[in-house]
């Protein structure tokens, strides 16, 4: 019998076994992908909500899933009135784009709704978690 981890651990697994779940996690680890995002945030005018969501969807959408690398996009309307839309690419090049499209976009379609003007920011990813 091969000897096992003190008692009460909820992973008694023989030691050979923790070897192989630290080979499988190192594993899993090398196997993640870089991703990088473009987040770009404005305070609405309150009240905007609604036609900021359907002008976003009908504009922006087409405009940043047509970046090479594109994965993914949010919009989050706090209840402050800060809009947040996260873009997820594949390259920090990408992410860059996304921003500079997406904020000729803003100034030039939602300028009216908006109390003053957008920001932007990319970057790394550096922690995630999917269900």
């Amino acid at each position: 019998m091969l000897p096992t981890k003190p008692a009460g651990d909820a992973r008694d697994l023989p030691l050979d076994g923790q070897r192989h779940r630290r080979k499988i996690l190192s594993a899993r680890q090398k196997k993640e992908v870089a991703m990088y995002a473009g987040i770009r945030q404005a305070k609405a005018k309150s009240g905007a909500a609604e036609k900021l969501a359907s002008k976003i969807k009908e504009g922006a959408i087409p405009i940043i899933s047509d970046v090479p690398g594109f994965k993914a996009y949010y919009v989050v309307y706090a209840p402050d009135d800060t809009v947040t839309a996260i873009s997820i690419f594949d390259d920090y090049t990408s992410a860059q784009e996304s921003n500079k499209r997406a904020l000729a976009w803003i100034e030039a379609e939602l300028a009216p709704f908006l109390a003053g003007p957008a920001t932007a920011v990319a970057g790394p990813i550096i922690v995630h978690t999917i269900a």
